[in-house]
């Protein structure tokens, strides 16, 4: 029997290429149904479609993540369709601005909290009170060791975004705890494929992937990249059945290129 049947999940930037179409698919592989809050709606849909294709049940409802109407749509729509909210994975984010600090605009800065951090808030806020009348949740956030240490130059607002989302669900996770609903994060190492560049820095070129493969070789020797479906198999824990008493925890799945203290 899938071990989230039943379960109804909420996937922000679902749709994307690499992790969130992992994550996504993952989810309704397990018996979950999915909701793809994802801002491009062609996204969303070629995800939908591929979970139904794959057997799996999911809908797709346009939101940005940065705007409390859109989350409140979509959380409301949700409970219409479905009746609860069991899941939800705070993956939405932007690439950093590659800049440096005196170089990065105040709208730059803004549109970085707004849709990691500010994203992460409207949503967690939304669900949770449904969670409670279940006395049960998972809240799972996708983060960075770049929240730890920085990994190239220009990071300051996406550093400074991952960062906040580590308080942040610590602090929620105390405050839900009591009601069965746990609060964690993941954070990736250099991850293959689409979407590789939300996680690791920097636009995915081929001068850029050579160098951070070469940097992180150094660090753990045999090496390869991290691959969404190992992304998707951590956070599969964390909402799962042996993840109970898992809470406020960052879960580094990096191969050993950072080891946290």
């Amino acid at each position: 029997m899938p071990t989230l049947d039943g379960k109804i999940a909420i996937v922000t930037a679902g749709g994307g290429p690499g992790m969130g179409r992992a994550l996504s698919m993952a989810l309704a592989k397990e018996g979950a149904t999915v909701v793809i809050a994802d801002l491009d709606p062609q996204r969303g849909a070629e995800t939908v479609k591929a979970i139904e294709q794959a057997g799996g049940k999911a809908i797709a409802i346009q939101t940005d993540v940065s705007k409390k109407t859109d989350v409140q749509h979509m959380v409301a729509e949700t409970v219409k369709r479905f009746g609860k909210v069991s899941i939800l994975l705070n993956h939405a984010g932007l690439n950093p601005s590659a800049k440096f600090v005196e170089e990065i605009s105040e709208e730059a800065w803004d549109r970085a909290l707004a849709v990691h951090l500010k994203g992460a808030f409207l949503c967690s806020q939304a669900v949770i009170p449904h969670m409670k009348k279940e006395n049960w949740g998972r809240i799972v956030c996708t983060v960075s060791r770049v929240a730890y240490k920085p990994t190239n130059l220009g990071l300051a607002d996406y550093a400074a975004a991952k960062a906040g989302i580590v308080g942040f669900s610590r602090a929620i996770a105390m405050e839900v705890g009591r009601y069965g609903i746990t609060v964690n994060c993941i954070a990736p190492g250099l991850v293959h494929g689409g979407g590789m560049g939300l996680v690791s820095g920097i636009n995915e070129t081929t001068e850029w992937r050579e160098k951070a493969i070469a940097r992180e070789g150094q660090l753990v020797r045999p090496f390869r990249e991290v691959t969404p479906e190992e992304i998707a198999g951590a956070m599969l824990y964390l909402v799962g059945p042996y993840s109970d008493r898992v809470t406020g925890i960052v879960m580094h799945v990096n191969g050993g290129s950072y080891l946290p203290s």
